[in-house]
């Protein structure tokens, strides 16, 4: 990754901050867990292949049952999950998982794009 792509990720995750246990920071967030990983825009399958090695079946179990909640939603089943903890670690491992995964996509879709402007 190069130099600026690191200082840009840092920064990013920095401005995130780290939660270390389930929160819902925003009026319209849903529970947001990890660097800025919010689960309210979040589907199921993407949630557990990101946070399936980190966590224990039952916590991700738990943590599913909230995916795609938002707002007051969110914030009155928070306190419910407050027990499940996360390591800066593995909330790394995941933003970096996360930000190569979508740079692959916006990769993509710029490339889909040029070939649609020479077809013209």
């Amino acid at each position: 990754m190069a130099e600026a792509s690191k200082k840009a990720l840092q920064l990013i995750m920095d401005a995130e901050g780290m939660h270390y246990k389930p929160e819902v920071p925003g009026e319209k967030s849903g529970i947001t867990i990890g660097i800025g990983y919010d689960l309210g825009y979040q589907t199921v399958d993407i949630f557990e292949s990101d946070w399936g090695n980190y966590l224990t079946r039952s916590q991700v179990d738990r943590l599913r049952l909230v995916v795609g909640m938002t707002g007051d939603k969110a914030r009155k089943r928070v306190t419910e999950l407050s027990d499940i903890k996360f390591r800066r670690v593995d909330a790394e491992e995941v933003f970096n998982m996360r930000a190569t995964r979508d740079a692959v996509v916006v990769g993509d879709i710029q490339e889909i794009a040029n070939q649609l402007r020479s077809m013209k």
